[in-house]
């Protein structure tokens, strides 16, 4: 097989996984990774797909892993900032909203959280 054709597989396999058993997927990630040559959009999709399951099981972990993706689409900057509102971590949702596009701070939800952040952080 291929290494590009052994790579389509890793990450398909990994996709598979990471819904069903996001820790162990993260194990393996973190202990296989370096061993396949993927190309670095390869590699975003499975990280991206972890942290959007860390996201959906409400993890602690979830904001971290926004944070190592290398480009953010609509889809994670969104719930990059709701992994932050999860934590209750002003900071971090300040950062997360400072990543949304201009289109997307003007949403009224987020116009609210941005007031939050901004008033939460000054009376810390």
């Amino acid at each position: 097989m291929s290494n590009s054709g052994q790579a389509e597989m890793v990450v398909y396999a990994m996709k598979k996984l990471i819904p069903a058993d996001v820790e162990h997927a993260m194990g393996l990630w973190g202990a296989q990774k370096s061993s396949f040559d993927l190309t670095d959009t390869q590699i975003n999709k499975i990280q991206r797909a972890i942290a959007l399951q860390l996201a959906f099981n409400k993890s602690a972990q979830a904001y971290a892993h926004f944070g190592q993706l290398n480009q953010l689409d609509a889809t994670t900057r969104i719930w990059a900032v709701r992994a932050a509102l999860s934590e209750q971590n002003w900071t971090h949702v300040q950062q997360a909203l400072d990543k949304l596009t201009v289109n997307e701070k003007a949403k009224e939800r987020w116009r609210y959280w941005q007031a939050k952040a901004f008033f939460t952080e000054r009376s810390t």
